[in-house]
């Protein structure tokens, strides 16, 4: 009996050594699995962070944040851009810079960026300004840089872009202040404005009429709209403006006719240009204004070519009666007022919500017509109505509404698209008969069908002034060259209006931004991975 007792007691403590034994090879494999289960989700969570890649902009005017049409465009390249930053790392534009170009790379791997310092390294400058032809602080096109550019090219063709390019500084009383206040920050404006002009192989034509006391694109005083034509060709169009009597005919070439107001009426002869250039499937934009003889309202002579479009003008002048509409300024009348009543269009998508300024302008009314869509793109309000009475209206007293006058809401803008008539099309087959073959008169007779043209046709010149464009709170630059986009069928055409840089930043040094990746990346996983090897050590033991 002792035999067997002692036999069971010598079973048991085997039992129990192989016990004991048991859970420490469990907590073993437990703190071994645990570490390598952390390391396969730290590669997984890199690896799906890698594919699905997101950026957030946390700053509350969301300064970095790319506008849809230049994601558009950047996302539909078709061309490798290669951008390449000559900046020093202690500029005050550096990060910001980095910060854009980095959601730009972001949207297309056909973007590739490199930053080069000047400062250290010297060598990789001076290669790459031979390759440019950069020389020594001037550009090819002649303005001063100092060592700071951004190059962006596409094969052989190549734009630049200065750090004047990108801001605009308010100087205060002083002009020669030391430290100016970032007012303006038009990154994003240029890089996608130069990746567009690389990129398009053929500059689109805009055409300007002038002889009619029209805004002259030439120029960028009161009564000029130079700021629109830079606007145009940083966009890569071709702009060009004549007198409709030179020309026997408005040039094929045109892509868009634009009639920037007018102080005089058109003659028969100058708007039966017009009438034939649509008729043919060309595009026009109309700023239109009163205009007044002798105290009353007489024809624009654009009449016939409105009609086309199935829009006719009102002799009256838009008074606004809605106080939230007006403008609290000692001086400015109910002629003045803003408003952001958009219909449903393309054009006015992108700005819902903003308002645009208008400044004596006239009604416009739209009617049935066949074969002519007409939407409306802006409106007034219900309060407003078109003032009959010219004497009134100038009187600088505040106007009344009467039985004479046209009642609101009234509509300020219209987006027409009409089809290229029947009478033009079989005037152009009868004139290429016989001197074709049959398949080409059949792809042109194809072509013929497909052509239309549209117009867009607005109550107020006004509109077009270098003081309302330049105004971050009003829409009437987008309005404008949103448009223009539709008219040229562009619509990547870019308005992105500048950003406004009040916002909250930590900025940081690149020895800060080590110490922050060092901590994340190297020590807290490091401290996690010794806190499981203790604590296995001391169970171990």
């Amino acid at each position: 009996m002792n035999s067997n007792i002692s036999e069971i007691e010598k079973n048991g403590s085997k039992n129990q050594s192989t016990e004991e034994q048991f859970p420490k090879l469990s907590i073993a494999t437990y703190v071994w699995a645990s570490i390598l289960l952390f390391a396969i989700i730290v590669v997984m969570l890199n690896y799906i962070a890698s594919r699905h890649y997101k950026r957030f902009d946390l700053t509350k005017e969301k300064y970095y944040t790319l506008s849809p049409k230049t994601i558009n465009i950047i996302r539909n390249l078709s061309a490798n851009i290669d951008i390449t930053v000559f900046m020093s790392m202690t500029s005050n534009l550096i990060g910001d810079v980095k910060e854009i170009l980095s959601r730009y790379k972001s949207f297309s791997p056909k973007i590739k960026v490199e930053y080069v310092d000047p400062d250290i390294d010297s060598a990789r400058f001076e290669l790459l300004q031979k390759k440019y032809g950069i020389r020594s602080g001037t550009l090819p096109d002649g303005r001063e840089i100092s060592e700071q550019v951004i190059v962006v090219s596409a094969g052989d063709r190549v734009k630049f872009i200065t750090p004047g390019d990108m801001t605009e500084y308010d100087f205060g009383e002083d002009p020669y202040a030391s430290s100016p206040t970032l007012k303006k920050f038009k990154a994003e404006e240029q890089i996608t404005s130069a990746i567009l002009s690389i990129t398009e192989k053929e500059q689109t034509h805009i055409c300007f009429t002038k002889g009619h006391g029209e805004w002259e694109i030439e120029k960028a005083d009161k009564k000029g709209i130079g700021h629109i034509e830079e606007i145009l060709k940083r966009d890569n169009f071709k702009v060009d403006s004549f007198s409709l009597q030179e020309k026997p005919k408005i040039p094929a070439a045109c892509k868009l006719l634009v009639v920037a107001g007018l102080e005089r009426p058109f003659s028969e002869k100058d708007a039966s240009k017009i009438e034939i250039y649509v008729r043919e499937g060309g595009n026009l934009l109309l700023f239109l204004d009163p205009v007044i003889d002798s105290g009353k309202f007489i024809p624009l002579g654009l009449e016939k070519v409105l009609a086309m479009g199935g829009i006719e003008t009102k002799n009256a002048i838009v008074v606004e009666n809605d106080e939230s509409r007006l403008l609290p300024v000692s001086g400015v009348g109910m002629e003045t007022f803003v408003t952001s009543d958009y219909g449903e269009h393309q054009i006015t998508k992108p700005i819902e919500g903003i308002p645009s300024l208008f400044r004596i302008a006239i009604p416009l009314n739209s009617f049935n017509k066949e074969g002519v869509s007409a939407v409306a793109l802006v409106k007034t309000s219900e309060k407003s109505w078109g003032e009959t009475d010219l004497e009134k209206a100038g009187s600088g007293e505040t106007p009344e509404k009467s039985q004479e006058d046209i009642p609101g809401p009234i509509v300020l803008g219209y987006a027409v698209q009409t089809q290229v008539s029947e009478e033009t099309k079989m005037q152009k087959e009868d004139k290429e008969n016989g001197e074709k073959g049959k398949d080409e008169e059949e792809k042109d007779k194809k072509k013929e069908k497909e052509a239309r043209g549209r117009i867009v046709v607005f109550g107020d010149s006004d509109m077009l002034s270098q003081e309302l464009f330049s105004q971050l709170t009003l829409a009437n630059q987008e309005l404008v060259v949103d448009s223009i986009a539709w008219l040229t069928e562009r619509q990547s055409l870019i308005s992105i209006p500048p950003k406004n840089p009040e916002n909250v930043r930590l900025n940081l040094t690149n020895s800060q931004m080590n110490t922050i990746l060092f901590w994340i990346f190297i020590n807290m996983p490091a401290i996690v991975i010794a806190c499981g090897i203790i604590i296995w050590w001391r169970r171990r033991k």
